[in-house]
Order: C-alpha cells, then structure tokens, then sequence
C-alpha cells in the first residue's frame, strides 16, 4: 500500500514518458520497506525479482526527490482495528460511548442489538461485526489503493466509507455513539463519507479483464514508442553523475559540464514552483 501511494505521488510531478513506471515500481517497493520497518537487503531482493541490484538503486534518489522527501503514508488500516475493537467492546457490553453521549454500555449494547437487520443474540452480532470488517478491509486493500481517495480523504474517512458501504446500518450506530443527534457536523460528515464512498465505488477492478488486458497492452506498445531517449538508462545516467560527483570534488569537473548541471538544478525548481506554487512570503509596497 506504502509503495502505490509513492508511486501515485512521484508521478504527479513526473512523467510515465520521462520514466517508466517498471522501473520506478521495484525501487518504489524496496523504498516502502524501509520506510516500513520491514527492510530487507537490496541483494536479497534483486534476487527474488532476478535483477541487478543496480536496477533498484539507480532510481532511489530520483524517487525520494519526486516524492519531496516524505515517506510518512498514513493508511486507513489502523483506523479500521480501532473501529472494530470498539464494535467488539459493545458487543460485550464494556465499550464507552463518546463524551457528550449520555448512555451506559449495557444500553449501547442494548441498541446494538436492535440495528437492522436485527441479531439474534450477541454471538450473531459478533460475526456481523467480523464480517463487516473483513468486507471493509478487503476494500481498503482494493479500491482504497486504486483510486484518489488518499489525496482527497483523511484515514478517518476512509476506513469509515468503507465500512459504509458493506454495512450502513452499522455505520450510522458507530457514529452514533460519537455524535450526539444535535450535532451540526454530523450531516456534513455523511455527505462526505457517501462522496467518498461513490469514489470507491468507481474502482476498477483489481484483476484486468480480457478487454483491459488488450487495452494495457496498447498503452505499454505506445509508451515504448514516445519515451524520453535521454531517460531510458537510468543506471547509465545515475553512474555519470557519481562520475561528475566525483570530479567536482576533486576540482575536476569541465565548466560546462557544471553549468549545464546548474541549469538542470534551477529547470526543476521552476518546475516545482509552477505546480505547487511560488514560496509564501510577504508582499511588499
């Protein structure tokens, strides 16, 4: 999931024309596992993908620049556990309603059991609550990671369209117990949820069809077609500027060489500006 948000990030300052996403994929993946606390070596991974090892690195400084250094993603995950462990706590009459919320658990619990459809007992309302779960994790694994919805939405958010959208009912007496009725946010709040959850609703489907296959294909024969031929070897151009770097420590490096470096430098902080906008500061007169 680490790895798809990079990889949504870096390409929106860059091009699939100027970079393949093949080969920015595998490094985005190794960057995620570190970020991640899962690391592994990089040997040990160009090994289980069977290539070089310099096919992964070349790209990492190009990666961490595209994506402006911040490898925090706050998933919709987590959210999601905590969410459910509270329905569990209700189900077992021990869960505590929010501040403003004047009820005791046995009454949660109580009103829990008459949310339609209605359970029969507890043990129903527990596997109404795992499966949910299950259903809304299965979502944010799938359509959560395909679409916008983390550049739009909070974490919060999201996990709880999810769960909006395999069980609504539920939804709506989860929230419940956070916002009392006369709360002005709550109408707001469903609307953005039903907003969010219309976004994952319009997933593609995680598994291509024939169609989308053929489609795929089309668009990886064009994209090999209109590539950048200054960008196609980025092992190449990432061993000439250790080269480079090398000569410039050591006083070696050509003029023009250094100029042209300078020029590409400034190239890419106009670029920046001009999508994200100048640096904030005082207008003066």
């Amino acid at each position: 999931a680490t790895a798809v948000q990079y990889l949504k990030r870096f390409y929106l300052t860059n091009s699939p024309m100027t970079y393949h996403p093949k080969e920015i994929m595998r490094t985005a993946v190794y960057l995620a596992m570190k970020s991640e606390d899962s690391f592994h070596s990089v040997r040990s991974f160009a090994e289980k993908l069977a290539v070089p090892t310099e096919d992964i690195l070349a790209p990492e400084f190009l990666l961490t620049q595209g994506l402006r250094f911040t490898f925090d993603v706050r998933h919709p995950f987590h959210g999601l556990e905590g969410g459910f462990l509270e329905l569990l706590a209700f189900t077992n009459g021990k869960g505590e309603a929010g501040a403003m919320i004047q009820k005791s658990p046995k009454d949660i619990r109580q009103e829990m059991l008459e949310v339609p459809p209605k359970a029969k007992d507890v043990k129903e309302l527990v596997t109404r609550c795992q499966t949910s779960h299950g259903r809304a994790k299965e979502l944010l694994k799938t359509a959560a990671l395909l679409t916008d919805a983390y550049f739009l939405y909070t974490p919060s958010q999201i996990w709880l369209s999810a769960l909006f959208m395999v069980d609504e009912t539920l939804a709506r007496f989860y929230l419940d117990t956070k916002l009392p009725p006369t709360s002005e946010m709550k109408p707001k709040l469903f609307t953005v949820l039903q907003q969010c959850a219309g976004m994952l609703r319009s997933a593609p489907a995680a598994q291509p069809d024939k169609e989308e296959k053929k489609e795929l294909k089309r668009i990886q024969k064009k994209l090999e077609q209109c590539r950048n031929p200054q960008k196609l070897d980025l092992v190449g151009i990432n061993q000439a500027q250790k080269r480079d770097a090398d000569m410039d420590g050591g006083g070696g490096l050509d003029g023009n060489v250094a100029k042209k470096r300078k020029l590409e430098r400034e190239q890419s902080m106009k670029e920046s500006e001009d999508l994200f906008g100048p640096v904030l500061g005082d207008k003066k007169g």
